[in-house]
C-alpha cells in the first residue's frame, strides 16, 4: 500500500510542541495515526523540537509537513540534514 504521510506540528507555550504523524491509505480508504510526540516547553525546547522534526522527517519521509504558526507548510526536502 502506497500511503500518503503528513506531519502536523502545533506550537503551544504551555503544552510544548506537539507532533502528530498521519497516513492515508487509499486502498483502505482511511486515515491512520502513525506517531505522536510531545516536546515539553522549556528554555531549550526550540532546539529539541527542531531535532525532533528532523528525526520524524527522516523516519517517515512525509509528503507534507504542516505547522500551525501562520499556516506554514514546510518542504520535507529542506529538512534533509
Amino acid at each position: 500500500d502506497n500511503m500518503l504521510i503528513a506531519i502536523g506540528v502545533d506550537w503551544n507555550k504551555n503544552a510544548g510542541t506537539e507532533f502528530y504523524v498521519v497516513g492515508y491509505s487509499a486502498s483502505a480508504g482511511k486515515w491512520i495515526g502513525l506517531d505522536a510526540i510531545n516536546i515539553a516547553s522549556t528554555k531549550h525546547s526550540s532546539q529539541r523540537w527542531m531535532q525532533e522534526l528532523i528525526r520524524l522527517n527522516f523516519k517517515w519521509r512525509p509528503d507534507w509537513i504542516y505547522a500551525d504558526e501562520d499556516g506554514i507548510i514546510l518542504s520535507p526536502e529542506k529538512l534533509d540534514v
